[in-house]
């Protein structure tokens, strides 16, 4: 399927395996982060004493994050209304909170930058024993030399830039990439386009020659300065979609772009019907569609069916996106 064009739509199902939060987990993370007494707190991979050796070790937080949404210059009145509002709303998703909650946006991006900038651990990416990114790498990897433009591509409803990290990683060393070959293999990463409808937390270094721009991957949880940077840069790169705006979205335009003729696979996503109108699934034509289903009952499948005829082939019986990947895909 690889030799055909592909578009891979990715939810946050997609990047727990590398440790991220789900929707849910993310909406309790966001709201324990409103209280002045709670400290982020961990499991994190570390590098052992011996070589090759990893432990894994609790982390908690030096800083309260509230002091981070106090330094944003956030009125207190208003942070304890987001909280309480958060919390009551009853809803699994932040983004569906925010759409509804506008006026709170900017403390929503502030907090979903906090929290999401703290998932970032480069051991935790090369330890995975699931990871379909790498699955993904070694078939791009057979046919890297004729990579056309789009032929690959990601939409992806996470902020994190898991793919971008994977994908650079691999690349850049599985060819001598020296200084007059770097380029040569950027410019393939750039043939595969990789679009965050919600935004992403930044640029990574390989992706601006602005300094100012880049948000370096990792996290330090000892370090209050570093971190509030962090969020204070990223929390702009945090898109709240309205229905309204959806209309003139770039990143959505070009999304519906990609998507037409394409071979579409979803990846650890919820198919939450706004999400699935705002990428026109019933108006588009797609060569082929097929999608996990983890955790979805059949009475949910057809359900999601009957709204959308175009997608017959979602699978719940595999929960494991490497294993769909190996068995449906490619």
């Amino acid at each position: 399927m690889l030799n055909d064009r592909i578009v891979f739509i990715t939810g946050a199902g997609a990047s727990m395996p590398f440790g991220y939060p789900s929707g849910i987990d993310l909406v309790h993370y966001i709201s324990q982060s409103f209280d002045e007494r709670y400290r982020f707190s961990y499991k994190k991979i570390v590098n052992g004493y011996e070589p090759g050796e990893f432990l894994v070790e609790k982390i908690v937080q030096d800083w309260s994050d509230y002091d981070i949404y106090l330094k944003l210059g956030f009125p207190i009145k208003e942070l304890k209304r987001f909280k309480t509002k958060l919390e009551d709303s009853g809803l699994n998703s932040i983004d569906a909170f925010l759409e509804n909650n506008y006026n709170l946006k900017e403390i929503g991006k502030a907090a979903i930058a906090n929290i999401m900038l703290k998932f970032e651990n480069l051991i935790t990416v090369k330890l995975i024993n699931h990871n379909w990114i790498r699955y993904l790498w070694n078939r791009i990897y057979n046919i890297i030399n004729t990579l056309k433009p789009n032929q690959i591509s990601f939409l992806t409803f996470n902020y994190d830039r898991i793919i971008e990290v994977c994908m650079y990683s691999y690349i850049m060393n599985s060819f001598n990439t020296e200084d007059d070959l770097k380029d040569h293999y950027l410019k393939k990463l750039e043939l595969m386009p990789i679009i965050h409808i919600h935004g992403k937390l930044g640029q990574l270094p390989w992706e601006t020659n602005n300094k100012e721009k880049i948000i370096d991957f990792g996290y330090n949880e000892v370090d209050f300065s570093n971190h509030f940077e962090k969020v204070n840069k990223t929390m702009g790169k945090i898109k709240i979609i309205t229905d309204k705006r959806s209309l003139t979205d770039v990143d959505l335009l070009k999304a519906r772009e990609l998507l037409i003729n394409a071979n579409v696979v979803f990846l650890g996503f919820g198919y939450n019907e706004r999400n699935l109108n705002r990428l026109l699934i019933n108006d588009l034509h797609f060569e082929s569609i097929k999608g996990t289903g983890y955790g979805l009952t059949n009475f949910q499948i057809n359900r999601i069916r009957d709204k959308f005829p175009n997608l017959v082939q979602i699978n719940n019986m595999i929960g494991d996106n490497l294993e769909f990947l190996r068995n449906f895909v490619i």
